[in-house]
């Protein structure tokens, strides 16, 4: 009855691109979530929920398909500023959410100051003998 859920519990994520991973005989390739995975998953995404709501409010197939257009633009744009800063702090050496929240709050000026700031000095002293 759950044979999926049974194979997705009994098999681990390799996090690693381009690695694969036998487990049990399968193979399985993951690949890590970047920005461009989340920004065309989010286009794809936006889209397909969004043709179905502006059918169902009354809308002609065409308005629908321009409608479902124009809010997959606006859905990715969006994802786009937050994984780009995202990105742009883990780069530069800080947290993932200290990119996301200045992206989020501050939007293409967060992505600025990410850009401009230096890069994060490791606060580690070396070992003394």
């Amino acid at each position: 009855m759950f044979s999926s859920l049974s194979w997705l519990n009994g098999h681990s994520m390799n996090h690693s691109a381009g690695k694969e991973r036998k487990t049990e005989g399968a193979i399985c390739y993951a690949l890590p979530m970047n920005s461009g995975i989340r920004i065309v998953l989010s286009l794809c995404l936006a889209f397909v929920i969004a043709v179905p709501v502006s059918l169902l409010n009354g809308r002609d197939w065409v308005s629908a398909l321009q409608a479902g257009f124009g809010f997959a633009l606006l859905v990715g744009t969006i994802v786009a500023i937050l994984s780009w800063g995202m990105d742009i702090a883990i780069e530069k050496g800080y947290p993932a959410w200290f990119g996301f929240i200045l992206a989020l709050i501050l939007n293409v000026f967060g992505l600025i100051i990410l850009a401009l700031l230096p890069t994060h000095a490791t606060t580690h002293r070396p070992a003394t003998k």
